[in-house]
């Protein structure tokens, strides 16, 4: 697919779809329509989220039939141009919860982007509006674009200065584009008892004159500033003229409303109706005595230009790009000071000179038919970005999805190495993307590691080849598999089943059949791993198995004279572990003296008793871990189940030359038998010490054992499976 896309979410949004940024967005579109027919090839609204009346009002004004497409048919596919009109609209479901971000992006990659950002104020302003971690995390995501799109179109002077100033954005990308107010905002055609009596479900009956603040509940539009001049006027122009509230109110605004009229002193006086529908503030404006604007910052300032175009006499803050809106500085007031603000709202009520001369300010130069002009010569601009010019590049750049340490986590430890033996890898570059703070890993200190927010954006431009996200059976890798919606790539699946990471602690199961159907191949580490994986979900993966053997650069085994031999189980203890078998297994070779035992890793404390013997480790780090593989004479790793995952302590342990004795099951079946004695999962625990006590007796077949897992870990390194996973990204292979 080519042409021009453009983004329609935010009138999905719940909370701005009927608010000025849905507004702008649909008059830009209604203006697209009319003037610039058939510029836009298709307008993309988000699958995720409810279709709703306001698109669904647009789409029957318009017809746009077959060119109103959900953003799943677009995935994966390269448009010309991709026009975000809304990058920070907060998108919700109906239940309220915010969607998680790998869900807003359109899921295509863009020749060019162009964006319109109506305001940073939440960027100026982060102790205000960016104290919730999970919004700071969402809105940040979004900033990502702006360095990478070829064009802003911001919606005035003020906003574009915050567009080059904060984002860093060179000024020849950013454009002013203004916006204009929708037809229905035309001066009055009727008397004005006429409109009063229209407004009679609104205002108090007998209302002849009234003052209209418009805005939110919300601290940049101080309407609790309004009120407070409001109590300041003399009591028998309140009498004549009550304030009402063009906000929308939920419960907890509406009481704050009624404690501040108390407060003040204007209970009676206050008129809220709430949200109000585009007729009844057309009537409200065309009727109000007096039209007051009391933000104390906008991007824009959609009221003040509605209500002149509606013939008000309107007065607002003298700040940010309310003063390009209004400007006639006497029509103006400082928002910080209540007293101001109720010299001009007093002065617009009573004093003949001052009504002269705000009836007098010329209008402003707004319409959209010059904004869509604007943004239709955006869309043209002088080609693409150079992040998606590639010429004389033979490289492969590949984009890894995953956690990496410090994160404690085998998945973790696992991507940091492939991500090392891949950039090695001749004519392979890549970039990692962490869910976590972004890092340099010391094992690969040349690779280019994001925050997982700037994927998309990485993506659409074209830097990227491949995408593989490595994912694990933990609630830590939820952001990847939301990511995974927008930005198609492969997924390497440390475990088959995820019921953990999918949310399902009662399906046993945990298929991964909703993280296979985004993915473009499925990657696994065994060949029990591919059977189970066409069981449980139909997906076809691809082995790129086994798990490597890291080589930590000696094998020499650290020898104890001074005691018994040391068999050791690694890793979290747990009764999937089978960790209360080996105990009861190795108590009484320890009790025997033939000999030590030790559980590496947490957990061990629960399953041991005093005097039994039995050390227990706790977490160590790598170099603490090693020396214990190398200290080891047997290493004992056991599974009660397997959710199809491979296990790096069998790997690392073959790594050192250790003899293992493993269950056999899974991936663990597939270890060479030369190298492991593998046990039934319904070994008993006497049946367990007889092994290890036969193999404690037998120093050849130790000294085989050694030498097979060397020769295996000498083959299956971390760069023979970064070869695998490049051919299984680079070849057709589909999930499915």
């Amino acid at each position: 697919m080519s042409g021009i896309i453009l983004d329609v979410q935010a009138l999905q949004s719940p909370a701005y779809a009927r608010r000025g940024i849905g507004r702008y967005v649909a008059d830009l579109v209604r203006t697209l329509e009319r003037e610039h027919a058939g510029i836009v090839g298709h307008y993309v609204w988000n699958d995720r989220l409810e279709f709703g009346e306001p698109l669904a009002e647009l789409d029957a004004e318009l017809g746009l039939g077959g060119r109103l497409v959900p953003s799943s048919a677009l995935r994966g596919c390269t448009v010309d141009v991709l026009h975000v009109p809304a990058p920070f609209a907060p998108l919700q479901r109906a239940d309220d919860e915010a969607i998680a971000y790998g869900d807003w992006a359109v899921p295509v990659r863009a020749r060019r982007l162009v964006l319109t950002v109506h305001d940073l104020i939440p960027w100026r302003h982060p102790e205000i509006y960016l104290a919730d971690l999970r919004v700071r995390a969402r809105y940040h995501h979004r900033l990502a674009m702006l360095p990478t799109a070829d064009a802003i179109v911001a919606d005035s002077e003020a906003t574009a200065r915050d567009v080059i100033e904060l984002a860093g954005v060179a000024p020849g990308r950013v454009v002013v584009g203004g916006a204009g107010v929708g037809e229905r905002f035309v001066p009055p055609t009727r008397p004005r008892s006429e409109l009063l009596a229209d407004l009679a479900g609104v205002l108090p009956p007998a209302t002849d004159g009234f003052v209209l603040a418009a805005g939110a509940l919300d601290w940049r539009k101080n309407l609790d500033g309004a009120l407070a001049a409001y109590a300041m006027l003399p009591a028998e122009v309140r009498d004549a003229y009550p304030i009402v509230l063009a906000a929308p109110l939920y419960a907890d605004d509406r009481s704050a409303v009624e404690r501040l009229a108390t407060e003040l002193g204007i209970v009676g006086r206050v008129i809220a109706p709430g949200f109000v529908d585009d007729d009844t503030l057309v009537r409200l404006y065309q009727a109000a005595s007096v039209v007051v604007v009391p933000s104390r910052l906008e991007g824009f300032g959609l009221p003040v230009v509605e209500a002149r175009a509606c013939g008000a006499r309107t007065i607002c803050s003298d700040t940010s790009s309310l003063v390009e809106v209004l400007p006639e500085p006497a029509a103006r007031f400082d928002p910080d000071r209540p007293d101001d603000i109720a010299r001009c709202v007093l002065a617009a009520l009573t004093d003949p000179d001052y009504q002269a001369l705000l009836d007098a300010v010329p209008e402003a130069p707004y319409s959209w038919s010059l904004t869509a002009a604007r943004t239709v010569a955006a869309y043209a601009g002088g080609g693409p970005a150079p992040a998606t010019l590639r010429v004389g590049d033979t490289h492969t750049t590949i984009g890894v999805v995953t956690h990496l340490p410090p994160a404690a986590s085998g998945v973790a430890d696992h991507s940091e190495r492939l991500v090392a033996a891949l950039d090695a890898l001749p004519g392979v570059r890549v970039e990692a993307f962490n869910p976590a703070v972004p890092h340099r890993s010391p094992r690969a200190p040349g690779v280019r590691v994001h925050h997982l927010a700037a994927l998309h954006e990485r993506w659409a431009s074209g830097a990227l080849d491949h995408v593989l996200y490595c994912v694990g059976n933990g609630t830590m890798h939820r952001p990847l598999v939301d990511a995974m919606r927008t930005v198609p790539g492969a997924v390497f699946l440390h475990d088959v089943c995820v019921p953990i990471l999918l949310g399902r602690d009662g399906d046993t199961a945990g298929s991964p059949g909703p993280i296979a159907e985004h993915a473009t191949a499925v990657l696994v580490q065994s060949a029990h791993a591919v059977r189970m994986l066409r069981e449980v979900a139909g997906v076809t993966g691809v082995d790129v198995g086994p798990h490597p053997c890291w080589n930590a650069g000696t094998t020499e085994q650290i020898v104890d004279t001074d005691g018994a031999p040391w068999v050791v189980s690694a890793g979290i203890a747990h009764e999937a572990k089978q960790t209360d078998r080996f105990v009861a297994a190795v108590g009484p070779l320890v009790a025997g003296g033939l000999a030590r035992a030790a559980i590496v890793g947490d957990g061990g404390p629960r399953f041991v008793s005093d005097g039994d013997g039995i050390v227990t480790v706790g977490h160590v780090d790598d170099h603490a871990f090693d020396t214990w593989l190398r200290r080891a004479t047997i290493a004992v790793q056991l599974r009660a189940f397997t959710n199809g995952e491979s296990s790096g302590v069998v790997a690392h342990a073959m790594a050192r030359g250790v003899p293992l004795v493993v269950t056999d099951i899974g991936a663990m079946s597939e270890v060479p038998d030369a190298a492991a004695v593998k046990v039934p999962v319904d070994v008993t625990p006497d049946a367990l010490a007889d092994v290890i006590a036969a193999l404690l007796a037998d120093p050849d077949r130790l000294a085989s054992m050694r030498a097979a897992g060397l020769a295996f870990a000498a083959s299956e390194t971390a760069t023979a499976q970064a070869r695998r996973v490049v051919e299984a990204l680079t070849s057709t292979r589909v999930a499915g």
